[in-house]
């Protein structure tokens, strides 16, 4: 069983401002996904969300590099607490991962569920900080070792708005997915 880490250092040109106004928004970054015991990756992420009647949010996203693409669909529930903002959610999530060395000369693809909550701290009325975290199970697996398990997720961010629903964010997440 492998590890998968992905660590993203964004520049989100328009990301998902949940905190700042409801609405439609879009957004792209570089990431530079890096996998357990090889180089970095740099590649792109694109993000689409909305913050629906009721607070309901729902959002997807894709990132694309050098041999490895993953998609993801989500919706949640945006809980303001006292200043601070909480949003349980739950997607569904696809990877694809491939090896193009000698060594492991294979493909990876996961489908996986996952439940989780983050947290929003705003800063200041443009600065905010998150927390997140999710926990699932692989749906099916195939290639590599075949083997599904345990998927989890923890990542920290930070927001700065520079326009209505225009944000900068630097990221950075890690991802356990099985098999990959």
């Amino acid at each position: 069983m492998k590890k998968t880490m992905i660590i993203s250092a964004v520049l989100a040109l328009m990301a998902v401002p949940v905190l700042a106004e409801a609405g439609p928004s879009a957004g792209i970054s570089y990431t530079d996904v890096g996998i357990s015991g090889h180089a970095g990756r740099p590649g792109v992420s694109v993000n689409l969300g909305n913050v629906y009647r009721g607070n309901v949010v729902a959002d997807g996203s894709a990132t694309f590099a050098r041999g490895f693409y993953q998609m993801d669909a989500s919706i949640g529930k945006l809980i303001p607490a006292d200043g601070l903002s909480f949003e349980p959610y739950v997607s569904a999530n696809f990877l694809n991962l491939n090896y193009n060395q000698a060594e492991t000369g294979y493909t990876v693809q996961d489908f996986y569920g996952l439940a989780g909550v983050n947290m929003n701290i705003p800063l200041s009325r443009k600065v905010t900080f998150g927390l997140g975290g999710g926990y699932g199970h692989t749906l099916g697996v195939y290639g590599g070792d075949g083997s599904g398990g345990a998927v989890y997720t923890g990542d920290a961010i930070a927001s700065f708005q520079i326009a209505p629903r225009v944000t900068t964010d630097l990221q950075v997440q890690y991802q356990h997915v099985p098999g990959a």
